[in-house]
């Protein structure tokens, strides 16, 4: 990692990626779920800055408003997780540092991840961090800030 690639989690927001409806939100039925908005490629807000986007593709980018939310908010660093790492994350991550948005990927909270993805991951500038690894990053930044 260096200066352009290295996470900035003052900056950063949480990707969880193709959890089903029944992982959305403790509470959230699926009669609460607005499809009609969704598919139109809205977000929909399920909490205090925790929204559900529909992806129609592998990557979280294609064709949805998920650049343009970021930015709103300045998010420079995206963290990752869910399920599938081969397909859905893997897309999302990569296009991410398409983006000029700096990327980790949380090796214990992505299905399907290996010792490959370790070394493929990290020779395109994505940070492979453990879910404690980033838990204490950004504790170290509460911290730091308040």
């Amino acid at each position: 990692m260096d200066e352009h690639t290295s996470p900035e989690f003052s900056r950063s927001a949480l990707l969880t990626i193709d959890l089903q409806r029944d992982f959305v939100a403790d509470g959230l039925t699926e009669s609460e779920l607005d499809p009609d908005l969704l598919l139109a490629g809205h977000a929909q807000e399920i909490g205090p800055d925790e929204h559900i986007l529909y992806k129609p593709r592998w990557s979280a980018f294609f064709r949805t408003r998920l650049l343009e939310r970021l930015a709103e908010r300045a998010v420079s660093t995206v963290v990752v997780a869910g399920c599938n790492y081969p397909n859905c994350p893997r897309a999302t991550l990569v296009d991410a540092t398409e983006r000029d948005l700096r990327a980790v990927a949380v090796r214990d909270a992505l299905s399907g991840w290996t010792a490959d993805a370790d070394r493929e991951m990290a020779g395109m500038g994505i940070a492979c961090l453990n879910t404690s690894e980033v838990v204490a990053a950004i504790r170290t930044h509460v911290a730091s800030s308040g």
